[in-house]
């Protein structure tokens, strides 16, 4: 929490220095770098997610219709039917805690009734009030650098604010309160500022419960409106109904059931509108994982929120999840345990999707049914799906750290992008790499790939890291994106994934499709020198260094589903997790075939007495021939341009330019004194040299360790 203070305290500062500079600052691509990029653009073989996002942003803008009362699609069904399958937490439970099983009672008594849940860290990042930070200088130390007796003074200060809702939590649990995941989602019920400052508080509580996961800085230290409502009928026999708009306070004889028959019966004899229970949103532990909404440390009062908070706080989290930041150990050995709280994450993300095809399948709305546009929880629904599958496309399109470059006397125009590991594979940062006096750099963007130590770092232990990369999280979610099944079985009756919705479908099919070729091309946020951030459009290496490096366990690597003895192409990853999801024997996603092909490539060692088809590509390496049909498409294009490489290496780079400038001035043949390589070259279109010489036709050895990659056909 301190350290979160003093970030919050140096991003104000830094804020202000930014408003100082803006007009200063103005970095941006050289024309040369610009000139680049569009003419690989112009060869149409690069990738990027810029039609997946236009196709989000026109589905998630499509303006509602008037809301229906019943669903043509489905005659007979009412909206407050599906609403009600939808938000009604408690009727879908996860045998996680509720099951039957002794892992299943354990962990309810180990976790549940201890409240032994890991600490969500990317819940809290920046939920610190002004209240707290303000008892703090400007200039705070980092923690690392207090003396005894000033962190003394900090967890002084600090720990109220933490002590207090917990302790209101436990008292709840002793008062016989549950766990309430829905209170974050219950806008309704949250106290209003006016009503938390005349409690003394002067921060913004999202939540309806003190029962509610939401991190000790952010939570109620007093108890909720749901709180007082479960209690009072606990003990008094008590609830809120409304009455023609206004709330009172009955008494309950019998049950809950026979009050609401009475009020219906007296509103049937009376004409009148009955009166209700007031409504308090509620779901406890045996409803989490199963449920959209229901989630411990979420922050939102719709599913797009929902979405928008785990993403926000995903990449918020960066610096704590898998920088050292100051701990004693960050190991290795810890990577199952990572890419358990990755998925998490992505599985959460997942759910929406999961949820909206139980909609989906059990009403009989197509994708294309006009209720998912029309019925406002609808339309939340379907927009928090399609912006996790966005992201999840957009993880798996991270580049490794990547600099920008500038002439040490023009600091205002990149010349260069060149990934850290080209100018020094061992350091964690662009600014600490080292340039010619004449090169500066003016920016940093992307996550490192592979783990790695701090050159600086005096920490002797192999397994301990400064930085953990980010290989696990594109792993998760590629596996997110494209499996068919979450292991859930109320869930896994039907089988979509992510590439079974239209607006995500292309953008993802374009993410493969960069990767496998290492050819895209789109924008990529930098945080510049001056502490802004700018979005430029580069291309970028997603090959060379895309290298997951060698496990330091077999047993990780097993877990993980990578090589265990040698290091593992993310190229590799893809193709598989494409592979092995997309195949459907149900026939209910029949169209997805063509994927599994896609991928694949047929690879033989005995080649005696194999028969090539007339239309077939063939490529022999190392001993071992590889066969693509037309459906291969990865594989096939891979032998063709293989080819095509493989002639045009025989030339100097100078010998190809002058082909391509007399090409370009209209000659057509090769002259009378060309070698046979040469007219080989002369051969070609001038959109292959052209791609060639822009580096989206790659060297021979790219294809040829494509190819050994693929999933077998």
């Amino acid at each position: 929490t301190y350290d979160d203070i003093v970030r919050m305290k140096r991003a104000a500062a830094l804020e202000t220095l930014k408003v100082q500079k803006a007009a200063n600052s103005q970095i941006a691509l050289s024309p040369g770098l610009i000139a680049l990029n569009e003419s690989k653009k112009k060869t149409g073989a690069t990738f990027s997610l810029a039609k997946m996002n236009e196709a989000v942003a026109a589905s998630i803008g499509k303006q509602k219709k008037s809301v229906q009362k019943t669903s043509p699609i489905a005659p007979g069904i009412k909206t407050a039917q599906i609403e009600k399958t939808l938000k009604n937490y408690t009727a879908n439970r996860s045998d996680e805690f509720s099951g039957n099983t002794l892992k299943s009672k354990i962990k309810y008594l180990q976790q549940v009734k201890n409240c032994a849940f890991a600490l969500n860290k990317e819940s809290m990042v920046g939920t610190v009030s002004k209240k707290l930070a303000d008892k703090f200088p400007a200039d705070a130390k980092d923690w690392v650098d207090l003396n005894d007796a000033e962190k003394a003074s900090v967890i002084a200060i600090i720990f109220p604010e933490i002590y207090i809702p917990t302790l209101i939590h436990e008292m709840g649990h002793n008062l016989g309160l549950r766990h309430n995941f829905q209170a974050s989602e219950d806008k309704t019920n949250f106290y209003s500022d006016e009503e938390l400052a005349s409690e003394g508080i002067e921060k913004s509580v999202v939540s309806s419960s003190v029962m509610e996961y939401i991190d000790d800085i952010r939570a109620l230290p007093i108890l909720g409106k749901y709180d007082i409502a479960a209690l009072k009928f606990g003990y008094l026999r008590q609830v809120d109904i409304i009455d023609n708009g206004a709330v009172k306070t009955v008494d309950v004889p019998t049950t809950l059931e026979n009050l609401n028959a009475l009020y219906k019966e007296q509103a049937k004899l009376n004409k009148t509108e009955p009166k209700e229970l007031k409504n308090f949103g509620f779901c406890t532990d045996e409803h989490v994982g199963i449920n959209a909404g229901c989630k411990r440390f979420d922050l939102g009062t719709s599913y797009t929120e929902i979405v928008r908070s785990v993403i926000k706080s995903y990449e918020d989290a960066y610096s704590y999840r898998n920088l050292r930041a100051g701990r004693s150990s960050m190991s290795l050995y810890d990577d199952t345990r990572y890419a358990g709280r990755i998925n998490g994450i992505f599985n959460d993300l997942r759910l929406m999707l999961e949820v909206r095809e139980r909609i989906k399948y059990r009403y009989n709305l197509p994708d294309t049914a006009p209720e998912w546009d029309s019925i406002e929880f609808l339309k939340d629904l379907k927009t928090a799906t399609l912006i996790g599958g966005q992201f999840l496309s957009n993880v798996m399109l991270v580049p490794d750290t990547t600099c920008a470059v500038a002439m040490a006397d023009k600091p205002n125009q990149i010349i260069a992008v060149v990934n850290l590991a080209d100018i020094n594979p061992d350091a964690i940062s662009c600014y600490k790499a080292e340039l010619d006096a004449k090169y500066l750099v003016v920016g940093q963007a992307g996550k490192s790939f592979n783990s790695k130590k701090d050159p600086e770092s005096k920490n002797n232990y192999g397994d301990q890291i400064d930085v953990r990369g980010i290989w696990i999280d594109k792993l998760m979610a590629a596996r997110t994106l494209m499996k068919r099944q979450v292991g859930i079985f109320s869930l896994d009756k039907d089988i979509d994934s992510y590439l079974n919705v239209s607006e995500l479908r292309g953008g993802i099919v374009d993410a493969v499709s960069g990767i496998l070729t290492d050819n895209v091309v789109a924008k990529v946020p930098f945080k510049l020198i001056d502490g802004s951030v700018a979005e430029f459009e580069i291309s970028y290496d997603l090959s060379k260094s895309q290298v997951i490096d060698k496990s330091i366990h077999p047993y990780i690597a097993r877990r993980l589903g990578i090589n265990e003895t040698s290091t593992t192409q993310l190229q590799q990853v893809v193709a598989e997790s494409l592979n092995t999801n997309a195949r459907d024997l149900s026939g209910v996603h029949a169209d997805d075939s063509f994927l599994v092909e896609a991928v694949a490539v047929h690879r033989l060692s005995d080649i005696s007495d194999i028969k090539v088809g007339p239309n077939d590509q063939t490529a022999m390496i190392n001993n071992v021939k590889y066969i693509a049909t037309k459906s291969n498409v990865f594989a096939f294009d891979s032998m063709t341009n293989l080819a095509l490489a493989s002639t045009l290496e025989k030339l100097t780079p100078e010998q190809i330019q002058a082909i391509a400038e007399a090409k370009a001035g209209g000659q057509l043949t090769a002259p009378a004194t060309a070698t046979p390589e040469e007219k080989a070259v002369w051969d070609m279109s001038a959109d292959t040299i052209d791609s060639y010489m822009n580096q989206v036709l790659k060297p021979s050895k790219f294809y040829e360790q494509l190819l050994r990659v693929l999933p077998a056909a």
